[in-house]
């Protein structure tokens, strides 16, 4: 057993420092997933949503709310495989409170100067087992932006549970 500690990448690889950031300029994917025999227990994501402006409740970050939002969900088959758990339960995340309404921890920074910061915490295990990925069937999970976001300063998912050889 080893500990997983992922950022969700554009790419689904270990992040480098660049392919972790949610700051494209159109809607884009970012994932990750266990190798082929193993099995991620993911107990929680932190969020981590940086802006130039001080964020408000009904805002993504400091900017608007966005238009078309974000979707969190896990798939099997890859990343653009078949939806096996929409986590967001039909919702779709266009504004802090939205996330606020999902991990409950969750925490706006208004600085007097600088940039301001929302940071969240989902503890998947909370809601009575962690979310199971199994490599051998392509299990993935995916945040999938629908919005450009390159408006944001900076903005980092990762996922945090354990990895086994064994689905229990």
């Amino acid at each position: 057993m080893s500990n997983v500690f992922r950022f969700l990448t554009d790419d689904g690889l270990v992040s480098d420092g660049t392919n972790e950031l949610v700051t494209s300029a159109s809607a884009d994917k970012y994932y990750a997933g266990p190798a082929v025999g193993k099995y991620w227990h993911i107990e929680r994501m932190l969020i981590y949503i940086e802006d130039a402006t001080a964020p408000k409740i009904n805002e993504y970050g400091g900017a608007g709310a966005r238009t078309n939002g974000n979707l969190f969900y896990t798939t099997r088959g890859g990343v653009d495989g078949v939806i096996t758990l929409d986590l967001l339960g039909g919702i779709v995340v266009k504004t802090n409170g939205d996330w606020g309404s999902l991990c409950y921890d969750i925490s706006l920074t208004i600085p007097g100067s600088g940039n301001g910061v929302v940071l969240a915490r989902w503890t998947f295990g909370k809601s009575g087992s962690p979310l199971v990925l199994d490599g051998s069937r392509g299990d993935t999970i995916v945040l999938q932006t629908q919005d450009a976001m390159n408006d944001m300063v900076s903005q980092r998912y990762m996922i945090q549970g354990v990895e086994t050889n064994d689905p229990h």
